[in-house]
């Protein structure tokens, strides 16, 4: 069905949002201990892994894009990043480097989920 007619069903985008203590040592009173996950039904986690599965060769991201892709981390994104702004001093250039910080920013975003077909 999802196939065919292109219909999605709203469950799949269902999910129950749980906090989950990050540091049992730290302070168990701050709400920054504990991130939520959002469990999601398992026929959307199955029918996700077997898209995956099968269209993951024609899936591509740019080569500097570190987040959410496998063999990718925090410490390879600052290592880069380190690599370049030291070559660019060595060649007596100006190093301009512009970022901002996305804590909690999905806390921030409105995940009402509105269909394009809706009526009103």
């Amino acid at each position: 069905m999802i196939f065919v007619h292109g219909f999605v069903p709203d469950n799949f985008g269902l999910g129950i949002t749980v906090p989950v203590i990050k540091d049992k040592h730290g302070n168990i009173n701050s709400a920054n201990n504990y991130p939520p996950i959002t469990l999601s039904p398992i026929i959307s986690k199955m029918f996700e892994y077997c898209m995956l599965n099968r269209f993951e060769s024609l899936l591509w991201s740019d080569q500097l894009q570190f987040g959410f892709k496998k063999k990718s981390s925090r410490s390879r994104a600052i290592f880069v990043l380190t690599q370049v702004i030291d070559y660019f001093v060595k060649c007596k250039s100006n190093v301009f480097v512009a970022s901002f910080d996305a804590t909690k920013a999905f806390d921030r975003v409105n995940h009402t989920k509105s269909s394009p077909w809706e009526i009103g």
